[in-house]
């Protein structure tokens, strides 16, 4: 999970390891992305979530109101990965079908907060963040993806 960041110093100061203790529920909207795409793609699905919020709603939204982006489904061939952006709700009855639902299950979980300099570079923020983890923290701390999301 990500939320905004100020690169360098949080990344080096590594991540927060939750133990989730039930899963969390997000309405939202993903797509199929790349290193390569992600940069124009991330911009594009935000603008349409915003679009089809306001238009549509998002029933049962939690208190204090919380938003999520996830990625999962790294394809290692492909090098292409799921990206899922959404708010925390804390159910899905209602739920125009026109948004997608998806939960993240209760496991452990190493959270890396994210705060780009500008709205601009959230992508590039996430696309380095990725990297970092996989290429460095994981392979450094002796964790390894749990493949489930």
């Amino acid at each position: 999970m990500f939320s905004f960041f100020k690169r360098n110093q949080q990344l080096d100061q590594g991540p927060r390891i939750v133990d989730l203790k039930k899963p969390i529920k997000i309405v939202g909207l993903s797509m199929q992305t790349d290193s390569k795409n992600v940069y124009t793609q991330i911009p594009e699905l935000g603008e349409k979530f915003l679009e089809l919020k306001n238009e549509k709603g998002i029933p049962h939204p939690i208190k204090p109101w919380g938003f999520a982006a996830v990625t999962r489904e790294f394809d290692k061939k492909a090098r292409t990965w799921t990206y899922i952006i959404g708010d925390m709700v804390s159910g899905f009855d209602g739920v125009s079908n026109e948004f997608e639902t998806f939960e993240i299950p209760a496991i452990k979980y190493a959270v890396f907060t994210i705060r780009p300099k500008n709205q601009y570079l959230w992508a590039y923020t996430i696309s380095q963040t990725k990297k970092f983890v996989y290429k460095k923290w994981i392979p450094q701390n002796g964790y390894e993806p749990a493949e489930i999301i």
